[in-house]
């Protein structure tokens, strides 16, 4: 899908805001999932945050693929 340039820079500040968003989060579920089920079975919460994320992608695909704008090249 191309990408305008004048937003280019808009685009790669939304992603490294959501990349760290990310990182702090991770932490976060980190501990609550080993003060919840204990260190021994954390591993039931990265298993599950996973599924989470492919069924959350599919969705999240056939929308963007569903709306997209008709690009005009001019010359």
């Amino acid at each position: 899908m191309p990408v305008d340039p004048e937003s280019a820079s808009l685009l790669i500040s939304l992603n490294a805001a959501f990349l760290y968003l990310a990182v702090a989060l991770s932490g976060v579920i980190g501990a609550v999932g080993i003060s919840t089920i204990g260190p021994r079975n954390i591993s039931l919460v990265g298993a599950a945050v996973a599924v989470l994320a492919l069924g959350l992608s599919e969705p999240g695909h056939r929308l963007a693929r569903s709306s997209r704008v008709p690009v005009t090249v001019t010359r």
